[in-house]
């Protein structure tokens, strides 16, 4: 099982995913060898997961990727905060990303 979610960890996008934009919805496809993998199943992310994604550079911890939804959303620092913690867990448990410190 993966270890807990950490505010000072930071991840790292799988090789073996695939971030496809298709008429405004995010998609997250899982591949092997350039083929879908049918064992897991395509990810879709609302507009904040995508900025999340896009901020998973493998240098940044997740505490700043935090803080700076906290000023692009106009919504409670904490709600963020949770919602980040849990999509970061569901992406770490399919294997979509990985912790690298």
């Amino acid at each position: 099982m993966p270890s807990p979610v950490g505010l000072n960890c930071i991840y790292k996008i799988s090789e073996d995913i695939i971030f496809k934009e298709i008429e405004g919805t995010s998609i997250l496809i899982p591949v092997i060898s350039g083929v879908g993998d049918l064992n897991s199943d395509i990810f879709q992310l609302n507009e904040t997961g995508s900025r999340v994604w896009e901020l998973l550079d493998g240098k940044t911890p997740l505490e700043k990727i935090i803080l700076n939804l906290i000023d692009e959303y106009d919504a409670p620092a904490k709600i963020i905060e949770e919602d980040v913690l849990n999509l970061i867990q569901k992406l770490v448990e399919k294997q979509f990303i990985y912790e690298i410190s």
